[in-house]
């Protein structure tokens, strides 16, 4: 059973070298091959496990990407580590503290308007509950249901990589 409480996601899976500056990944922008600039976003986010169960966030119907799933995360910021944009975005977005305990394999996935890298980090939740603050729902999951939901393309090979998570 899937206990919804209360979700963040970004779309084609490309490697891409990142640029650091004194510790903070730079923002770049790629260009299409039609010669269109187009933005590429760095994104920090959180597969956070409490019990053995992952916490999923889901996107509300009026932002980008609506309604698809995600871990929670967000844009870093000029001058901001990686961290500190993780943590940051998990107090503002859903009232939790986290430790950080380990960086996973970034992903980059190329949407029809922008880039994302996706910076995910492996976290245990210490303090708080989430609060829907910006998505619209939030759920706990084995690592093996993680499927199961309408996440974002750029997630999802995240998921792939968890169930070898110990």
């Amino acid at each position: 059973m899937v206990r919804v409480i209360g979700c963040f996601c970004i779309g084609t899976v490309v490697r891409l070298p990142v640029l650091w500056l004194y510790g903070s990944i730079v923002p770049t922008q790629e260009t299409l091959t039609n010669g269109v600039p187009q933005p590429h976003l760095q994104v920090a986010c959180a597969v956070i496990v409490k019990d053995g169960l992952i916490l999923a966030t889901q996107r509300s119907a009026t932002r980008s990407l609506p309604l698809k799933w995600e871990f929670p995360g967000g844009k870093l910021e000029a001058g901001e580590s990686l961290r500190d944009c993780l943590l940051r975005e998990l107090h503002e977005e859903l009232g939790i503290t986290v430790r950080i305990v380990q960086p996973l394999e970034p992903v980059t996935h190329r949407y029809p308007t922008f880039t994302v890298t996706l910076h995910p980090f492996r976290c245990d939740q210490i303090s708080g509950e989430p609060a829907l603050y910006e998505h619209l729902a939030a759920c706990w999951l084995p690592p093996e249901r993680l499927h199961e939901l309408d996440w974002a393309e750029a997630d999802r090979p995240i998921i792939a990589s968890l169930v070898a998570l110990p």
